[in-house]
This record gives structure tokens, C-alpha cells and sequence, in this order.
């Protein structure tokens, strides 16, 4: 295992299908000296907005690879998106993101949930992919403070702004 179950914190919100871990990392772990920011509370990215995510697929798990497409839609009860893209075994988990209209930053949009295949025919047909909203992370991360000091249960999430916003502003 990467890190024993002893030196880390699982913050984990099951009705959102998002976690939090903390950890301090080995030696040999490699962390980015830049944080890829949030989208900022309330903002989501509408409709049409072309997204990334990236992930280990189980076809080729050694190999870090990239995926995109665009929002099809805001499920504002669940705090996530339908992108029209593809998700494969092995991408669950993996960060998805946006880049601001004006070529500039680059934002966390989300993480990749699951796949959800078309079945209107009976077969198998082209799905969406599922990506649950960064909303949640927002007060998750403000919560810790140590590994000794685990956080307490997560608080509700703010409901998406009614009119969608592109995010960052």
C-alpha cells in the first residue's frame, strides 16, 4: 500500500460519491509545488462547456491517459454533471477540469463518478460519463487540521447557483 490505513484520514461523503484523504506523503511521493484550485463555491461550468479528466484506464493501467468532451447537463440535486464523453473502468476517481474562456487558468471541475451506458434499444449504445461537482470539497478542506484530529461528518453542500455560471469567472 502507498500509505497504511494508520497514517492517513478518510473525510468521505457517500451521497455525493466524494472523498477527502489525508496523508502525509512518503519520501518518494512527488507532490506539485502549484494546487490545481476549485471552481469557486456556487459557480458551476453550463452546459457546452468542454471539460478534461484524466485517469489510469484498466486497458492500459500503466499509462496516464486523457479524456474530453462537454457538459450535457447540471444534476442540481446530486452535485454533478452528465459530460458526453467516455469514462472507462479505472478512471473513477480522477480529476476533471475546465480552463477559463480566456485561454488562462485551469480549474478543478470535478471527479469522475462512473459511466452511464444508453440501453433505450436494449444494447449497449454510447452513455455519458458522470462527474461529481467540486462543491463538497470546499467546506471538506476547510475542516482539517491534522491526522490526529480527524474532521467531523461533512455538512450539507451548496445548492448550484439557479442560472449556471461558467466557473472561474
Amino acid at each position: 500500500a502507498l500509505v497504511n490505513a494508520n497514517e492517513r484520514v478518510i473525510y468521505a461523503d457517500p451521497n455525493r460519491d466524494v472523498a477527502v484523504i489525508l496523508f502525509q506523503p512518503p519520501a518518494d511521493f512527488t507532490i506539485p509545488a502549484t494546487e490545481l484550485p476549485l471552481i469557486p463555491t456556487g459557480n458551476w461550468a453550463f452546459p457546452g462547456v468542454e471539460v478534461g479528466w484524466v485517469g489510469y484506464p484498466a486497458v492500459n493501467p500503466n499509462s496516464l491517459c486523457f479524456f474530453r468532451g462537454s457538459v450535457s447537463c447540471i444534476l442540481e440535486t446530486h452535485f454533478a454533471y452528465l459530460i458526453d464523453g467516455v469514462s472507462i473502468h479505472g478512471l473513477s476517481g480522477g480529476p476533471s477540469f475546465i480552463c477559463d474562456q480566456n485561454g488562462g487558468s485551469v480549474h478543478l471541475a470535478g471527479v469522475v463518478s462512473a459511466y452511464l451506458p444508453n440501453y433505450t434499444t436494449g444494447q449497449p449504445l454510447p452513455g455519458v460519463c458522470r462527474v461529481q461537482n467540486v462543491e463538497p470539497f470546499h467546506s471538506m478542506l476547510q475542516t482539517f487540521t491534522s491526522l490526529e484530529q480527524p474532521p467531523p461528518p461533512p455538512p450539507p453542500a451548496v445548492a448550484p447557483n439557479q442560472t449556471p455560471t461558467l466557473a472561474p469567472q
